[in-house]
């Protein structure tokens, strides 16, 4: 039985989330890490949110290759984000996209 470091289950679970992200905001993966467009930010937000549950803000900017303050910021601002009827829906979807997979 191999062994994977934590920092390998988070890149594991990143590309599993991320490529469903993706496909449904049909957009990049780097524009997803790096562009301020409504759309990318949602994503952004969406990944690091269904992330944050399994992993903590340190593990998340190491396998993510998004800052810790970045981590920590979506984190917190996530329930005011969610109270945005469009992004509820599309979080919702997503979730249940991933969950699917």
């Amino acid at each position: 039985m191999e062994v994977q470091s934590k920092y390998e289950r988070v890149r594991l679970d990143f590309d599993k989330y991320i490529n469903v992200i993706v496909r449904y905001y049909d957009v990049t993966r780097e524009q997803v890490l790096k562009s301020n467009q409504e759309s990318c930010v949602d994503a952004r937000y969406c990944l690091v949110y269904l992330l944050c549950d399994k992993y903590t803000d340190y593990e998340l900017s190491k396998g993510c290759a998004l800052s810790k303050s970045c981590v920590n910021k979506i984190r917190n601002k996530f329930k005011d984000k969610l109270c945005l009827n469009s992004f509820k829906l599309d979080f919702l979807e997503i979730k249940r996209l991933i969950e699917a997979v």
